[in-house]
């Protein structure tokens, strides 16, 4: 057996003790978790339309204040989610984070109004933030245990599935613009039930349009550098 095969062998958590074959299922895991907390980067597409007169006419300052107090937030939940991953392991902060940071998408999703900055600001960033914090920790700090001979190349997918998160986050957001649009209900940041200002036009997924942008998520993903 070689020094590799014996640090495989021996990167089981104390949680659950998994063959050292499956490490790369866990490593799939990791990134798609990862990749749904990425999104939080796409965050300029929501901005763009905060501040648009049809949204929410919010100065670029008022804009940017969400995604800012989210960021600040992911340094207190990852604080606070590793000490609690080192007592009681990665799959209850994992799920925990994912959890809270649900709810604080939920909770901004009731922000349909000029006047909904502050419940912006508590769902998506102060909730929200802390969520992502304390799930991006995990698979960071446990796949560094699992794969021990390759510290460098498991980083650099994780964290680049994090990045990766907004590549598919910002066009399927378009996506659903668009098609509200198309509706005739204008531009909605969160959809939380608005009654459209005109009335609805047919809107199906052969339009041209919508084909064009799913023609444009389509490229982005083949021509990804993780491909190459």
């Amino acid at each position: 057996m070689t020094s590799q095969q014996e640090a495989a062998t021996s990167t089981a958590t104390p949680e659950v003790a998994v063959p050292p074959g499956k490490r790369w299922v866990i490593l799939a895991g990791g990134v798609l978790v990862q990749l749904a907390l990425g999104g939080v980067y796409a965050w300029s597409t929501f901005a763009k339309a905060m501040t648009s007169p049809e949204g929410f006419d919010w100065s670029q300052a008022e804009a940017a204040v969400p995604f800012e107090t989210a960021f600040g937030m992911i340094f207190v939940g990852a604080f606070i989610g590793g000490r609690i991953q080192d007592a009681r392991g990665p799959r209850t902060v994992a799920m925990a984070g994912g959890l809270i940071y649900s709810l604080g998408v939920i909770i901004a999703s009731f922000a349909h109004s000029k006047d909904s900055l502050l419940l912006l600001v508590v769902g998506y960033g102060i909730v929200g933030g802390f969520g992502l914090g304390m799930a991006y920790i995990v698979p960071i700090a446990m796949l560094q245990k699992w794969f021990p001979d390759r510290p460098g190349l498991i980083t650099g997918i994780v964290v680049g599935g994090f990045g990766f998160g907004a590549v598919i986050t910002s066009p399927i957001s378009k996506i659903h613009a668009r098609l509200e649009t198309a509706a005739g209900s204008g531009i909605q940041v969160w959809t939380s039930g608005r009654k459209p200002r005109t009335a609805p036009t047919a809107v199906h997924f052969g339009s041209t349009e919508v084909r064009h942008t799913i023609a444009e998520v389509a490229k982005i993903i083949a021509t990804a550098p993780i491909w190459q």
